[in-house]
């Protein structure tokens, strides 16, 4: 594997745990807010990679741990959908790079 490809590796590592954290958090605190009892969010992201079309997705699963109703399920899964980072890369990005020297 050539240096490249382990740094590209781990960059996208950092992207998939800031999107994880931001909604463990977001989820979180959502929880706290409505006294839910739960004792433990997981959440993991996969970079999934479509070998036919190079087009890269983001797959995100959470895990609740408590005494949780199939309502109050579906309000966390929305709620997690609102977290900053999601919402960021779920819209079209531009990116505008300049460069200066000073």
């Amino acid at each position: 594997m050539c240096k490249w490809h382990r740094l590209r590796s781990k960059t996208t590592k950092l992207l998939e745990a800031s999107l994880a954290s931001c909604t463990g958090i977001t989820t979180l605190m959502y929880l706290n807010l409505k006294a839910w009892a739960v004792s433990e969010i997981h959440v993991n992201i996969t970079t999934i990679l479509n070998l036919d079309t190079q087009e890269k997705s983001l797959r995100k699963e959470i895990e609740i741990h408590g005494n949780i109703d199939k309502k109050q399920l579906a309000q966390i899964l929305l709620v997690a959908s609102k977290c900053p980072i999601h919402i960021l890369l779920e819209k079209n990005i531009t990116i505008t790079s300049s460069i200066s020297i000073i």
